[in-house]
């Protein structure tokens, strides 16, 4: 029974059965311990080292040889305290993961989904746009085209029309990483939308529109359009930092 206990707090089998023994032989050699348990002596040894870790026993080597002590029982508190700390860390990691989760829906952290059709991925955004622009003043909508024709999604036919519905009032300005020769200027529209074209290294493989602090990434792949909603500071800092940079190095 006791040794089950033992067992139950978080000994193993190997340990109980030394531990047992010790309280009710006092202070003896390895291979005392060995001969009256049945244990191999060597498991003796690599036992004894993680009972006295557990503070246990207490482990003396010297010239003449090696002797257990068992200590007080009490000690067996401190491992089950020990115990609901590490129980509690976990909780509170679990429930860190399970908030992050839950942050999806409020895009604090990332939202993906897939339509089958562009109308239904359009549709999908026009319907978070208005929320998320009204979360920050702008002086004008930014974002990058990726190579349209091959993702054979019109993304700057799209932002020009975002911005036309919900009337934001403020320039269009496109990062086009496209190779093909574009219109550079589209001012006949009101707000007006200004393509500014990156002719070096493809840096940013997808569509997407910096609103605010969130970045909302659009991509086609298998015949399923894919929008991706990211919300991560850093990131969006790193992304606008970087898109200042490239539109002042961009062609006119």
């Amino acid at each position: 029974m006791l040794e089950q206990d033992l067992i139950t707090v978080g000994l193993t089998k190997t340990e109980a059965a030394m531990y047992t023994w010790l309280l009710n032989s006092g202070t003896s050699t390895p291979t005392e311990v060995a001969g009256a348990t049945g244990i191999n002596r060597t498991t003796v040894y690599s036992s004894a080292k993680e009972l006295s870790k557990k503070g246990l026993i207490s482990m003396v080597v010297s010239t003449s040889g090696t002797s257990l002590t068992s200590q007080s029982p009490h000690v067996l508190e401190s491992l089950v305290q020990k115990e609901d700390a590490i129980v509690k860390e976990k909780r509170q990691a679990t429930q860190r993961v399970i908030d992050q989760l839950d942050a999806e829906d409020s895009y604090q952290y990332a939202s993906r989904h897939q339509f089958d059709s562009l109308d239904l991925a359009v549709s999908h955004i026009s319907e978070k746009f208005m929320s998320l622009i009204g979360a920050q003043p702008m002086t004008a909508l930014v974002g990058w085209a990726y190579a349209d024709k091959r993702t054979a999604i019109p993304f700057v036919e799209i932002l020009q029309d975002l911005a036309l519905t919900h009337d934001i009032g403020v320039p269009v300005h496109i990062l086009s990483f496209s190779k093909e020769k574009q219109t550079q200027d589209m001012a006949v529209h009101q707000p007006p939308l200004h393509v500014r074209r990156w002719n070096g290294v493809e840096l940013f493989p997808t569509n997407s529109i910096i609103l605010g602090e969130t970045v909302i990434y659009m991509f086609k792949r298998a015949g399923v359009y894919h929008i991706t909603y990211m919300s991560d500071g850093m990131v969006v800092g790193q992304l606008k930092s970087l898109w200042n940079v490239l539109w002042d190095a961009s062609e006119i």
